[in-house]
């Protein structure tokens, strides 16, 4: 059976109220606790990088870690971090098996003066892409 590897990693945006940033940011887990991730502000940006799927949920949600799938919410976490921004915010999560080629893909995005948020899967510009292909 093939290993499924997942990473996560965001642009650094410039943000604001760093120290209620700290506090949301406190209520949120990426993924199971013994993976390597890190949501951090320092001079006054914010970093997102982990060893594994971009899996936000609320910390008080959440009793037991193999249910942190059914408790996935990116757009919550994206809106709970949107008013912080100064700047947009760009997640890209990339996984695979073993050593192979990447089988998914995912585009998280907030924009700061909008407050819009997107994501965007490989499999879905896949889909689109096909379409237009055949509509010729």
């Amino acid at each position: 059976m093939a290993n499924h590897y997942e990473r996560f990693t965001s642009n650094s945006p410039a943000v604001s109220d760093i120290d209620d940033l700290k506090e949301v940011l406190a209520e949120w887990r990426f993924s199971h606790p013994a993976r390597d991730v890190s949501a951090e502000v320092s001079h006054g940006e914010l970093r997102l990088c982990g060893q594994c799927g971009f899996i936000p949920h609320r910390k008080s949600e959440i009793d037991h870690p193999d249910e942190r799938f059914d408790m996935q919410d990116n757009e919550g976490f994206l809106k709970s971090i949107e008013p912080f921004l100064e700047e947009d915010l760009i997640i890209h999560q990339i996984g695979h098996a073993k050593i192979r080629y990447p089988f998914n893909a995912s585009l998280y995005m907030v924009n700061a003066e909008t407050g819009e948020t997107k994501v965007e899967h490989i499999h879905e510009r896949q889909q689109a892409f096909l379409s237009e292909d055949n509509a010729d």
